[in-house]
């Protein structure tokens, strides 16, 4: 018998945002403390999570006003009303694979 776990696999908006926007800042963090982090081993490991975790948090409130303005403008146009959650989400994916590759590219670019 196969057991369901309803809302188990739910989407919360602004997910992808809050990691996206938080990534480079993450990065960069690493970067300047990174020595830091590794004399303290786990004291400093404890608190780049923490300041990450926090990060992400920050990084996600600020992603669900960004996904609701999306969703708004895109409930405006004609085209787009039928299916403004779905568009908002691949808005949110394309938006926020961007600012991960060219956060990966600069950084590829800077340890050269």
């Amino acid at each position: 018998m196969m057991t369901r776990f309803k809302g188990a696999v739910r989407y919360s908006p602004g997910c992808i945002y809050g990691f996206a926007l938080a990534f480079p800042v993450m990065l960069a963090i690493l970067a300047l403390t990174g020595e830091a982090i590794m004399e303290n081993e786990v004291i400093g490991l404890v608190l780049y999570v923490a300041v990450c975790t926090l990060l992400y948090f920050l990084g996600f409130i600020a992603g669900r006003k960004i996904y609701g303005f999306t969703e708004r403008k895109f409930s405006e146009t004609p085209f787009f009303c039928e299916r403004v959650g779905m568009w908002a989400v691949l808005t949110e994916s394309a938006v926020s694979g961007a600012v991960f590759m060219l956060t990966l590219c600069i950084t590829a670019l800077l340890l050269l």
